[in-house]
């Protein structure tokens, strides 16, 4: 198999972006990717053509993140307030109890 041909020239790929170089094409990338498991960094060189995709993908997810932290928080507030209406329903109860324990501890038995 030959080096892969340009989807859109229809050549050979040069493979660089550096006009100084000779042939180049104005769609190589080389960027750098950071391995979100491992933090672990490296430059990547490719078409532009076959990493749009890619980087449609990776933003698609990198939107995604902050609407997931913020359904967290939103869950976690709303279990706070489960706890507090429990704990706020339970007053009336405590009340009653107080004043049975305050009464009985005024007789003087």
């Amino acid at each position: 198999m030959g080096e892969p041909k340009c989807p859109i020239a229809n050549m050979v790929c040069p493979r660089n972006n550096d006009p100084k170089r000779g042939k180049y094409c104005p769609a190589w990338l080389e960027y750098t990717e950071t391995n979100v498991q491992t933090g672990e960094e490296r430059i990547t060189k490719e078409c532009s053509f076959q990493a749009i995709p890619r980087f449609f993908v990776e933003t698609i997810k990198a939107s995604n993140r902050p609407a997931a932290a913020m359904e967290s928080s939103r869950n976690e507030i709303a279990r706070g307030f489960q706890e507090l209406n429990s704990q706020v329903q339970r007053i009336p109860a405590l009340l009653v109890e107080n004043h049975h324990v305050e009464e009985r501890s005024d007789d003087p038995d």
